[in-house]
């Protein structure tokens, strides 16, 4: 009974998977449009033309590894604190 439940699930799993798959494949093959930038509407400049100016300064994510690891240790440390502690400590 077990194996047989097991076996449908696997199928059903697979066929959610597939699905979900080829969805977002569809999704991606799509065009882009010519639809207007949305952080630009409600800007209105002199001649009507309106730019936005990308600053890329090629920075790694050091910072972002950084609070993670700070954040895990916490996460961790707290692990550890003995459970007989009270709350006056």
């Amino acid at each position: 009974m077990m194996s047989i439940m097991y076996q449908m699930f696997r199928k059903s799993l697979l066929v959610l998977c597939a699905t979900c798959l080829l969805s977002v494949e569809a999704n991606a093959q799509e065009e882009a449009s010519d639809r207007p930038d949305a952080r630009l509407e409600g800007y209105a400049s002199g001649n009507g033309q309106v730019t936005v100016i990308q600053i890329d300064k090629g920075g790694g994510h050091a910072a972002t590894w950084f609070i993670l690891a700070g954040l895990g240790v916490i996460g961790l440390g707290v692990m550890f604190k003995p459970g007989k502690r009270s709350h006056l400590d």
